[in-house]
């Protein structure tokens, strides 16, 4: 346990918070970690729950980009603030984002195969023998190097015995004891004269290299397309030893071959029956009677073909075969055993020195490859933010003292939403939204919240243009979906005198907050609220209702806005002005409904309805 505690501080410490995934963590231990290392000390910027809905809203629609749980964490920790430093670093992730080039396909496809890189190896060396003659030096490096290899101390005969089957010994020469020519005699010895364990057990860091190639490739590619620098190539890392069995079917090749025109050279040779019983009789070789010219040609040929083995094996071939008295091919067995281990053992050796080179090249890129992932991460977060920036057609807003003021506005929970344009705070702080049902003044307060959360979290809002000033805290109050209970009632006026009158900014949305309780009382409780908080010039109040005309009678001071139901259209369907109308209450829905009613039925009920409305 105290070692999987050091783990994970040298990770948060790194910053490297990635590799957190890697490990074997309950989801909750995993999630305080993260918490606590990237998010900021509990905010107070949020103070209704209903805030709270609309900052989950805009994060799910930009995790739904994001291509690792990571990212997710990292964008759920992009939280509102009134750092105004902050703010513009998170615009400029925002501005990197939407000067990406790279397709979001590609990128993709690269980074989900480069986070699959590790940064140890778990693999074993079975074949591999590591051996010391000096016993401090075996205590000191044993526990490290046995993960991967067979280690040992020589001190016996027995003990050389006892390794004489590995394929290869790497022996850690220190000493000069007589009993070591036993080891130094074995075909597949590597003496090292090196106390370092990098260059004892190169695979170490070769191993890492060799698993992880693709993603490591990827990861070069992907640097690469983004125009990074890294202080490494794309040369790829192979260590892989050639196999004697891989060559034998050439050199099987070539031993046809002779055979072939050995045969040939025989069978073309005239030979009396005296000549063959002499050649029975004497053991002499069937060279013997060949013509000269003959025998030097078969004589060049093995020349040659001893040349060719020993160029693609690269060990002595001259007593592998030879041609028998009667004209056969002989193989020697013996000879072929020890060619093929004499050259495993040089392939063995060839490969060492080769990962020794590449472990130096190497061990201080090593630790520097869980940098360049955490920096991949951050790419896909300005991928996903460029995404969602795409997606919703966003823009960067413009930081201003205070108020917010936008044109061409886009709800983002809306498909196909009608753009509009909106402002208040200078002057007016606080403004009352009135019109039609189902007209959109919901989605306005919405909208103004998407921009408010969006410009303070550092990222761009959804509408062409946008000035906004930072706020503290954020109260959305919502349409109460329940029945009239005095529960209710008494809920809202407290969350309302909760309400600080302390010199911290503050944006107020709410919505129909009337429904609460009855009509002929709300009215006289809204201009009571609005009241209330007008006595902070720092708290900016946006409030929707259907008592308009009510509050305007009761002298609200307050600016009031319309979103008007505008008439029936030829098919008698409403037409709404989505934009709203500054400074004019507007005209409210049911008036329409019933003029409706009126026009597509033939019935005096709806018709009296329609004077009675029209006469109010």
């Amino acid at each position: 346990m105290e070692k999987d505690d050091a783990l994970i501080q040298e990770i948060c410490d790194l910053k490297q918070f990635h590799r957190l995934f890697a490990l074997d963590l309950p989801s909750t231990t995993l999630q305080e970690i993260l918490k606590r290392q990237l998010f900021p000390a509990s905010s107070s910027f949020f103070k209704t729950r209903r805030a709270r809905d609309l900052f989950t809203q805009i994060t799910s629609k930009i995790k739904s980009f994001a291509h690792t749980s990571y990212t997710r964490v990292l964008i759920q920790s992009l939280l509102p603030t009134t750092d105004l430093a902050q703010i513009k670093e998170h615009q400029r992730l925002c501005d990197d984002a939407v000067a990406l080039t790279l397709s979001v396909d590609t990128f993709r496809e690269l980074f989900l195969s480069a986070i699959t890189l590790r940064y140890t190896s778990e693999r074993k060396h079975n074949g591999i023998c590591i051996a010391f003659d000096d016993e401090e030096l075996y205590l000191s490096l044993r526990s490290t190097l046995s993960k991967k290899f067979f280690v040992t101390l020589i001190e016996t005969e027995q003990d050389i015995l006892a390794i004489q089957q590995y394929e290869q010994i790497r022996l850690v020469k220190t000493s000069s004891l007589a009993l070591l020519q036993g080891v130094l005699d074995l075909s597949q010895i590597v003496v090292l004269s090196t106390t370092d364990p990098l260059e004892i057990a190169p695979e170490f860091i070769t191993d890492i290299l060799e698993e992880h190639q693709t993603a490591l490739q990827d990861l070069i590619r992907l640097f690469e397309e983004l125009s990074l620098s890294l202080p490494f190539s794309t040369t790829t890392l192979s260590f892989q030893r050639t196999s004697f069995h891989s060559i034998d079917a050439l050199m099987q090749e070539l031993f046809e071959s002779f055979r072939s025109d050995l045969h040939e050279a025989i069978s073309r040779a005239q030979f009396s029956g005296e000549q063959l019983m002499n050649l029975v009789r004497s053991q002499q070789s069937i060279l013997d009677y060949l013509d000269a010219s003959i025998v030097s040609s078969l004589q060049e040929k093995k020349r040659m073909l001893t040349k060719s083995l020993e160029e693609l094996t690269g060990l002595s071939c001259v007593e592998l075969f030879s041609i028998s008295p009667l004209g056969e091919l002989d193989i020697d067995d013996k000879a072929m055993r020890q060619l093929e281990q004499s050259y495993q053992a040089e392939q063995e050796s060839n490969v060492y020195a080769k990962k020794v080179k590449v472990a130096q090249l190497w061990k201080e890129h090593i630790k520097q490859l869980p940098f360049y992932v955490e920096q991949l991460y951050q790419y896909d977060l300005l991928y996903a933010l460029k995404q969602f920036i795409e997606t919703y057609d966003l823009s960067k807003p413009e930081l201003s003292q205070e108020g917010i003021s936008f044109v061409y506005g886009k709800n983002m929970n809306l498909e196909g939403a009608t753009p509009i344009e909106y402002h208040v705070g200078l002057p007016d702080k606080v403004a009352v939204v009135t019109g039609a049902n189902s007209g959109g003044k919901t989605t306005l307060l919405e909208l103004l919240g998407q921009i408010q959360i969006l410009t303070q979290m550092g990222l761009y809002v959804p509408a062409r243009e946008a000035k906004v000033g930072p706020i503290d805290e954020f109260y959305y109050f919502s349409k109460s979906k329940g029945s009239l209970t005095a529960g209710a009632f008494e809920t809202l006026l407290k969350q309302f005198s909760d309400i600080s009158l302390d010199s911290s900014r503050k944006l107020v949305l709410a919505d129909e907050i009337e429904s609460v309780t009855e009509p002929d009382v709300a009215a006289k409780i809204i201009k009571g609220i609005i009241a209330h908080l007008r006595a902070n010039p720092q708290i900016l109040l946006v409030l929707v209702t259907h008592m308009g005309r009510e509050l305007d009678q009761l002298g609200v001071d307050a600016r009031f806005d319309g979103i008007e139901a505008k008439g029936l259209n030829k098919d008698l369907e409403l037409v709404v002005e989505r934009n709203p109308l500054i400074g004019k209450i507007a005209r409210s829905t049911p008036q329409l409904i019933i003029e409706r009613l009126a026009k597509l039925y033939e019935s005096p009920f709806y018709k009296e309805l329609n004077k009675l409305v029209i006469s109010s």
